[in-house]
């Protein structure tokens, strides 16, 4: 029942419902087929990433990171030089907020692995999987975003399939 409803959240939060055309209401925005197969080739990687975070971080959390990261950076290096796209050097404030996100991206994917450690897979997997509701909250509180009815009504049933999910561990 929680992973059903954490399902609905996700639809809900991110393709509120919108007038198209004659007046007709749509739940999601007309996407072409290339977006929703890079999505659904996003999502598989991230689900092969956690599960191998999770099976790495049993035996040393930090080095599962710190190898997690190489490989990124190598992959990266290996594609800008491969493409050599025409990038502008990062400055000032810019640099500073690059190196923040790296930061907190670090930070998160350390958490989820110690948590993996100590805690049941399915709870930790699905409590992660929120980062899009913090997204939109920090969005709606720090720059002022506004949520559409069926966007406050995700983040409330995602809360609700959380703590269903927490219950029935």
């Amino acid at each position: 029942m929680g992973a059903a409803l954490e399902s609905a959240f996700t639809f809900l939060f991110k393709y509120p419902p919108r007038l198209f055309g004659r007046g007709e209401l749509v739940l999601a925005p007309v996407v072409p087929v290339w977006v929703l197969a890079l999505a659904a080739l996003a999502a598989l990687g991230f689900g092969i990433f956690f599960t191998a975070i999770d099976g790495a971080a049993a035996h040393d959390p930090a080095w599962t990171i710190a190898a997690a990261r190489t490989g990124g950076v190598l992959l990266l290096a290996a594609a800008a030089l491969w493409m050599r796209p025409a990038l502008p050097a990062a400055r000032g404030v810019v640099l500073v907020a690059l190196l923040a996100v790296g930061c907190f991206d670090v930070l998160a994917n350390s958490l989820y692995a110690v948590a993996t450690t100590h805690g049941l897979l399915p709870l930790v997997a699905v409590a992660a999987s929120l980062y899009s509701a913090v997204t939109v909250l920090l969005a709606r509180f720090v720059l002022g975003e506004h949520l559409a009815p069926s966007q406050r009504a995700g983040v409330a049933v995602a809360l609700t399939g959380v703590a269903l999910i927490a219950v029935g561990s």
